[in-house]
């Protein structure tokens, strides 16, 4: 994308731009709507690199031109199609939301039928998008079948010396660390969550600092923490229990290291502070599978996903007992239990027990 020019865009200042990041954040109240903003800003570059405007409607064959060039740089399809879905809300404002019909009725009409052009193109990349589903299962078959579930969270093991160097700069004064080493910091404790304790991304990604303060104790010196939303949220909470060691490097997080978020020159001051996992703009993560990837990359490792940790240690509790594959269903907050069940598994207690069962999948015998 780089290389290409892919990510040139166009200010954030420009009223074009502006009163659709205003409509989003204020009205429509969408998180990270920056990252919405910047996908239509790049759009809008490549439409018309000197400035930006609604005239890129009267030229349907560049914005074809625009998805190969996407393609050829690599982007799947699932991610063309959340660029179409960002621009096609962005002409839906200007369209529906302004007085542009009043101003300009003749590109009103455009934008009109434009919009009737993007879902065809949606449409057309949702069918590729299968192909692209069917492509990454069949590669999954192979390379799950052969990783151990304590290959999953290989690169805690490889990143632990470094992990554990940075945060003990913080004590007892509290040393200000470089933006990389906030970072860092917070990609080891996303991947430990997701890898490790094999939470759904959306867990990391929406977990509050009120559901961290509110974390229970147990008596065997675990630390069991829920949170409400993540995908299966409509069902139940997802819990997962920290070791007395892990829990100690989530609070120098949040009592030492994410405060120095808020002291940086990069803090956007108006951001809500309730997440508890934080950019270095103060703003919450955006997309923990892409700050997951960057740590394996760091120390050139394979890359492994959530997705396929989740798979690898389901497919090692087929051989453990009902019981026991319902503590790790639960512990993996699967959607499909049962409301009586899950009232009856989502006791702290249990909860520690769905994590010493994962703990020994992956020969650990803490």
């Amino acid at each position: 994308m780089q290389d290409r020019g892919l990510y040139n865009k166009h200010s954030r200042d420009h009223k074009l731009i502006r009163d659709y990041a205003r409509y989003l954040h204020i009205d429509r109240q969408v998180e990270n709507y920056t990252q919405d903003v910047d996908n239509v800003a790049r759009y809008l570059y490549y439409m018309d690199p000197n400035e930006p405007s609604l005239h890129f409607v009267l030229n349907k064959e560049k914005t074809q031109q625009y998805l190969r060039d996407l393609t050829e740089a690599g982007l799947m399809k699932q991610t063309q199609i959340n660029y179409l879905k960002n621009l096609k809300c962005f002409l839906k404002f200007h369209t529906y939301h302004t007085d542009l019909k009043k101003k300009d009725p003749d590109l009103h009409g455009h934008c009109v039928d434009f919009i009737e052009f993007l879902g065809l193109q949606q449409g057309t990349c949702a069918k590729q998008v299968s192909k692209e589903v069917v492509r990454k299962r069949h590669g999954a078959l192979s390379t799950d079948s052969q990783r151990a579930p304590k290959e999953c969270h290989g690169v805690l093991e490889t990143a632990k010396k470094d992990f554990l160097a940075v945060i003990s700069k913080v004590f007892p004064d509290e040393t200000q660390l470089s933006p990389q080493e906030i970072t860092f910091v917070v990609y080891y404790l996303e991947a430990l969550i997701t890898l490790k304790h094999l939470q759904r991304v959306g867990v990391v990604k929406h977990m509050t600092v009120e559901e961290w303060i509110k974390r229970r104790k147990t008596d065997d010196g675990h630390t069991v923490v829920g949170v409400m939303e993540h995908k299966t949220a409509a069902q139940q909470v997802a819990m997962f229990a920290l070791d007395q060691e892990e829990e100690m490097w989530c609070d120098t997080y949040y009592t030492r290291i994410r405060p120095q978020i808020f002291r940086s020159k990069r803090c956007v001051a108006d951001q809500d502070r309730g997440r508890f996992f934080l950019s270095l703009k103060g703003t919450p993560i955006y997309n923990p599978s892409n700050d997951i990837r960057r740590l394996h990359e760091k120390y050139e490792l394979e890359p492994v996903t959530n997705q396929e940790a989740r798979r690898v240690y389901e497919t090692a509790m087929k051989t453990k007992t009902d019981s026991e594959r319902n503590l790790v269903a639960d512990y993996l907050t699967h959607s499909n239990i049962t409301a009586e069940r899950h009232y009856r598994m989502k006791l702290p207690e249990n909860i520690v027990r769905g994590r010493h069962l994962i703990d020994f999948a992956a020969g650990d015998s803490r």
